[in-house]
């Protein structure tokens, strides 16, 4: 079984969370909750949760190698919920969030793009 690193690198995120979050502090209200659906490695939430510290963090990921480095990137950061199962290619989502309906919701999915 291959042993995977607590904090996944992705250089994408490395590369392109700047840019993202400054078009997220941009457009969004000051404060929200954003369901992040395939959070990958967990460092788009952790710099995303930093620069938009009014909102609530939800990452999740389908894949369960995914969910141990999203929480290690995102420990004690007091904005970011524990990550949850999603797989956007799952015919249901079994104990989904219950997110608020409404203009002060986000979902992202960046991740899944690349």
């Amino acid at each position: 079984m291959t042993r995977w690193p607590p904090r996944q690198h992705s250089p994408a995120a490395g590369r392109n969370r700047g840019p993202i979050l400054a078009e997220l502090q941009r457009l969004l209200p000051a404060q929200g909750m954003a369901l992040e659906i395939a959070s990958g490695s967990g460092q788009h939430a952790v710099h995303f949760a930093a620069g938009l510290p009014l909102w609530q963090w939800q990452p999740s990921d389908g894949d369960p190698r995914a969910r141990p480095s999203i929480a290690a990137w995102c420990a004690g950061i007091a904005n970011v919920l524990p990550p949850l199962q999603l797989g956007v290619l799952a015919g249901h989502w079994p104990g989904g969030p219950a997110l608020p309906l409404s203009l002060n919701g986000l979902t992202n999915c960046g991740d899944a793009q690349h």
